[in-house]
């Protein structure tokens, strides 16, 4: 921002953000608000637990968007929460704040995580060498959890990421995933796991349901992943119609230009694409028809509670009509009861995935 408007517009940003963090904290006893860094705050809210920190941090979330949109950007800000009692330690707090940023920000614009599982507190040279050695002993399970169709025919397996026993009690997948890529090792995360999907691939004789691997940001935007992906695809001829890849909707408008080079290498590889966590950028309808994804998959902001949730209805009508006419079909996550696939299925949602379909399991 300091660079498209000036330094000056920058501290007015800043003095503007921080006012409205007082003004909301304000509603809180005994809370504090600090700039910590250049462009990092910190607010301290003592005595709260979990359903007023994610009231508090929804309220946030709303002001920085609608701010945001004021300044015609497309994203502002980020939120880490961590949970603390009398007997927490202060590093561990701010470990737990970090790791939750950290997920929040690989979430996309304006987005905030409540890290509510305590996780052992690590700096980022002790994640780079967890991170490592998990790769380099293989202490990385994946698990599969099918889209299913209307008819309920499995149509894909996406593939999911568990840490091994080493740290897996401590860990979450989404943390350990979103300090891979704060640390530049999410392409080298990607790389290891669509290894292990390939290989899976071929040792069944090339008999498993098309397998859907999650792409980072960072390799989405790499021109080193994209080199490596073409010898890749020369050394497994034939395997591109077996897979898929999912790739988030922030991280596809984050640098279009690659993102579209990417995709129609994929393409070309007769493998499908999938926009997920569809729905938190306007622009992104106005860029579908650039990209050329195959589906989206709504984000499970709108999907969750879908039954009692007019405002959430209409918008799936409203992407459902549109990506009918994209000839783009539309997945529905975290479909968690009947009544919820039958309500996505009246909206014209083609797929869906979630408990209510079926839980994770061993891939294979």
């Amino acid at each position: 921002y300091n660079k498209q408007e000036g330094i000056q517009a920058g501290d007015r940003l800043l003095l503007d953000v921080s006012r409205r963090l007082a003004l909301i904290a304000q509603d809180y006893s005994n809370s504090e608000v600090f700039r910590i860094t250049g462009t990092d705050f910190a607010i301290i809210l003592p005595q709260v637990d979990y359903d007023i920190a994610d009231t508090f941090a929804k309220r946030v979330s709303q002001v920085m968007e609608r701010l945001a949109a004021s300044l015609s950007l497309q994203e502002l800000s980020c939120m880490g929460i961590s949970l603390f009692h009398e007997d927490s330690q202060y590093g561990e707090v701010l470990a737990d704040a970090d790791a939750a940023l950290a997920s929040a920000q690989s979430i996309g614009a304006n987005s905030y995580v409540i890290q509510s599982k305590k996780s052992e507190a690590l700096g980022n040279i002790a994640w780079q060498k967890l991170i490592e050695s998990s790769m380099d002993s293989e202490d990385i399970r994946l698990l599969t959890q099918i889209v299913c169709n209307q008819q309920g025919d499995v149509v894909y397996k996406e593939v999911l990421m568990r840490i091994g026993e080493k740290a897996g009690d401590l860990i979450s997948p989404g943390v350990f995933v979103s300090m891979a890529e704060r640390l530049d090792l999410s392409q080298q995360l990607d790389q290891f796991i669509m290894e292990k999907v390939v290989k899976v691939i071929e040792e069944s004789g090339y008999k498993l349901e098309p397998l859907a691997i999650n792409l980072s940001a960072n390799a989405i935007g790499s021109r080193s992943f994209y080199v490596w992906l073409e010898q890749f695809f020369k050394e497994h001829v034939g395997v591109g119609k077996h897979l898929m890849f999912e790739m988030s909707e922030a991280s596809l408008i984050r640098d279009l230009d690659s993102a579209k080079a990417l995709i129609e290498l994929l393409h070309m590889q007769q493998c499908k694409v999938i926009m997920e966590r569809f729905g938190s950028h306007l622009s992104s309808f106005q860029m579908l028809h650039q990209l050329k994804v195959d589906f989206i998959k709504i984000s499970g902001s709108y999907t969750r509670n879908i039954v009692q949730n007019k405002d959430n209805r209409f918008f799936l009508q409203v992407v459902a009509d549109l990506t009918h006419g994209l000839a783009i079909d539309l997945i529905a996550e975290q479909v968690e009861s009947e009544e919820e696939a039958h309500t996505m299925q009246e909206l014209g949602v083609k797929m869906l995935q979630g408990y209510y379909l079926g839980k994770p399991e061993v891939i294979g």
